[in-house]
């Protein structure tokens, strides 16, 4: 009778472990397929395709506004 348990848990045991690698496999394949849509959505820039300091300065700029009479307690 225990022999016939034993069994029984091996094989249940075995069960468990394939579902678990499946899991794993389908997981970590779902992390590379993610990795390789983020990488096709937002390539690398090359190097000379590298804004410079100077154009990403301009092009972040707020553009300037008159200002209002600073308040000065009176109105």
């Amino acid at each position: 009778m225990y022999a016939s348990k034993a069994t029984k848990l091996q094989q249940q045991l075995a069960n468990v472990t394939k579902k678990a690698n499946e899991e794993e496999k389908k997981h970590r394949q779902a992390e590379a397929d993610l990795a390789d849509a983020l990488q096709a959505q937002n390539p690398p820039l090359l190097l000379t395709q590298v804004p410079t300091a100077g154009a990403g300065v301009a092009a972040t700029k707020a553009p300037k506004f008159a200002q209002q009479e600073k308040f000065n307690g009176k109105r």
